[in-house]
C-alpha cells in the first residue's frame, strides 16, 4: 500500500494497524514527521522506518524524535532498504543520530 499523503498514510495505519510504516518525509498534505506523531498516537505499535532524499542530521534526528526506528536517505536505499526493513522489524534502531 503507497499513500498518496502524509494523510492517507495517518489514516491507513490505523486502519491497518501495520506492524512497520516506511515513510518519506516529504508528504505532501502534511509532511511524514507529522504523519508519524500522528500514527505514533492511532497505532503506538506500528514501527516507523524514514526515507528522506537528502542525508540531514538535523531531519535525522527529527525523525527519531518523534517515534521512528530508522532513517535511510534515498541515495542508499537500494543497498540499504532491506537491511534497514530487517533491523527495524526486529526491533533494533536503525540510525541514532549523533552530533559526530
Amino acid at each position: 500500500m503507497k499513500p498518496q499523503d502524509g494523510q492517507e498514510a495517518v489514516e491507513k495505519a490505523e486502519q491497518l494497524l501495520l506492524d512497520l510504516v516506511l515513510l518519506d518525509i516529504g508528504l505532501p498534505t502534511i509532511s511524514g514527521i507529522e504523519a508519524a506523531r500522528q500514527i505514533q498516537k492511532v497505532s503506538p505499535r506500528s514501527r516507523i522506518l524514514f526515507l528522506n532524499q537528502h542525508e540531514s542530521l538535523h531531519m535525522a534526528k527529527t525523525a527519531m524524535k518523534v517515534g521512528g526506528h530508522g532513517y535511510v536517505t534515498n541515495i542508499d536505499a537500494s543497498s540499504e532498504l532491506l537491511k534497514a526493513i530487517q533491523s527495524v522489524r526486529e526491533g533494533r534502531a536503525l540510525r541514532e543520530p549523533t552530533d559526530t
